[in-house]
């Protein structure tokens, strides 16, 4: 959150610095923020499966191994019908979710 909020102010600055917005400054702190902040969320669940040396064994098929797949499905469904923001704000925290259990999987865990 800290690196989003110095992109935004950084960003925000030089967009008024060339002069090619008519927004106040602070909806334009604010419109950097949430773009890098949402570009950082979406890449989280990707950083989280990835570490050196890191093997994936399949898990044990018992019906809590399959418990964030489900939710997951669930989110994709429910994001579908509220709308298109929340297509891609609901399954976030479930991929999140996913990457974690996968971590769990793997030799070091």
């Amino acid at each position: 959150m800290i690196a989003a909020l110095c992109c935004a102010l950084v960003g925000a600055f030089a967009q008024h610095m060339a002069e090619q917005t008519h927004q106040p400054f602070q909806q334009d702190v604010l419109n950097w923020f949430s773009d890098q902040f949402y570009t950082a969320v979406l890449f989280l669940p990707l950083l989280l499966t990835l570490r050196s040396d890191f093997t994936l064994r399949m898990p044990k098929a018992d019906w809590r191994s399959s418990i964030p797949l489900l939710f997951l499905a669930l989110s994709l469904g429910l994001g579908t019908l509220v709308g298109p923001i929340a297509i891609l704000a609901f399954p976030l925290p479930v991929l999140t979710w996913c990457a974690i259990s996968c971590t769990r999987c793997g030799r070091y865990a």
